[in-house]
């Protein structure tokens, strides 16, 4: 009789995402997989803050800058960076900027995320 096919268990990243310097505090929390892309993290976001994506955005993770790919500011595409691939351990943070109206101003998001095995 054949074994089985044992699969690894899926990774659920709880991420709580909190808009910088607001008091009161203003921040969502959401469950994603490990599979997420930044591209999707960013659709997710925009929903969850209820935002319309009217500005340019970006992720920093580390020394790294993710975005629409735009080799003039030296972004990497987000669409094919998983979280999966850009979280090391528990209680990770990175940031995510936007351009507001204004020419040099920007909003800062903080992550945390947490690694969980899903059976």
């Amino acid at each position: 009789m054949p074994q089985p096919k044992q699969t690894a268990p899926s990774v659920i990243y709880q991420i709580k995402i909190t808009l910088k310097d607001t008091k009161p505090p203003v921040w969502r929390r959401v469950q994603l997989s490990g599979g997420t892309t930044l591209g999707k993290l960013h659709e997710v976001i925009q929903t969850v803050m209820g935002w319309q994506d009217y500005h340019l955005h970006s992720f920093t993770v580390g020394a790294v800058e993710y975005g629409v790919f735009e080799p003039e500011l030296r972004l990497r595409s987000e669409h094919g960076v998983k979280l999966s691939q850009i979280i090391p351990g528990e209680k990770f943070k990175f940031t995510m900027s936007t351009t507001s109206g204004t020419p040099g101003t920007m909003s800062w998001w903080w992550r945390r995320c947490w690694r969980r095995s899903r059976v």
